[in-house]
C-alpha cells in the first residue's frame, strides 16, 4: 500500500520486484556463507 501512495502505478510493480531481489540476494549470501565460499 505504501508503494502505491508513494510511486503510483509503478510502486505496484517495482515494490515486490525489489523486495524479491533483496530477499533472494540475502538467501544466496547465507547459503554461500554456510558453505564457506565467501
Amino acid at each position: 500500500i505504501a508503494g502505491i501512495s508513494t510511486f503510483g502505478f509503478w510502486g505496484i510493480i517495482l515494490g515486490p520486484a525489489i523486495l524479491t531481489f533483496f530477499v533472494s540476494t540475502l538467501r544466496m549470501y547465507v547459503i554461500l556463507k554456510d558453505k564457506n565460499l565467501i
